[in-house]
This record gives C-alpha cells, sequence and structure tokens, in this order.
C-alpha cells in the first residue's frame, strides 16, 4: 500500500495526473464517478435531475476528499470553529456550508477510526 507522499515523492502516474494534491483521495473519486456516470449499468442517476446529480457528486467529491490527512488539523480546526459558533446548523444561510462541513468530518472519523478497532478487527481482510 501507498500513501500520497510516496506518490508525490516518487512521481507516481496519478501524482502526475492530480497535480501532487490529494492524489489518491483524487484518483478513488473520479473512478467513483466513471462507473456511476460512465458505465451503463450502473447508471443509478438515470431518472434523476441535473441539479440533483450535480449536488450528489459534489457531495461526494468534499466527502472524499476530506478523508485526505494532510487536512486534518485545517478541517478539525474549521468544523471546532463552526461548532462553537451559536449559528451552527441553525442560520438559514449558512445551513447548506455546515451540513456539508458536518457530512465531510463524520466521513473522515470514519475514515480515521479503522486503527481504533481491536486488533483482530482492525487486520481482518
Amino acid at each position: 500500500a501507498v500513501n500520497n507522499a510516496f506518490c508525490v515523492k516518487t512521481r507516481h502516474p496519478l501524482a502526475v495526473r492530480y497535480n501532487d494534491t490529494s492524489v489518491l483521495e483524487m484518483h478513488h473519486v473520479a473512478a467513483a464517478c466513471a462507473l456511476m456516470f460512465g458505465e451503463e449499468k450502473l447508471k443509478i442517476f438515470v431518472n434523476c435531475e441535473e441539479r440533483v446529480i450535480s449536488t450528489i457528486r459534489s457531495c461526494l467529491i468534499a466527502c472524499v476528499l476530506a478523508t485526505d490527512i494532510s487536512s486534518h488539523f485545517g478541517d478539525l480546526n474549521k468544523f471546532k470553529g463552526r461548532v462553537s459558533s451559536d449559528s451552527f446548523l441553525k442560520s438559514e444561510e449558512a445551513l447548506p456550508t455546515d451540513q456539508m462541513l458536518l457530512l465531510q468530518v463524520v466521513t473522515h472519523a470514519c475514515d480515521i477510526s479503522n486503527p481504533a478497532k481491536e486488533g483482530w478487527v482492525y487486520m481482518r481482510r
């Protein structure tokens, strides 16, 4: 297994493709979107409005990119700042942004939680 730093340092083709930015996350979201929107048998959004598809895709991209550990502390500080405000998830104009931030934090928490599991659960394949 490799990580983003390794890909960048070795000039892996994915690092070159994604300009050394969230290399593996960009690859994962691109592969997921290629399947969801490219494979005929997997086109699960055929009956959705373009507005809905665009929202889903934006959410998917934001959540997957939130799993990049290099942005952990910046994202955590942003979340702490919003949660400490009296308007978090209450302000009508900030609600969509707060909801997206919350989705990103939950996705990131799920991503980094594996090492906290018991060894036999973590190592199970």
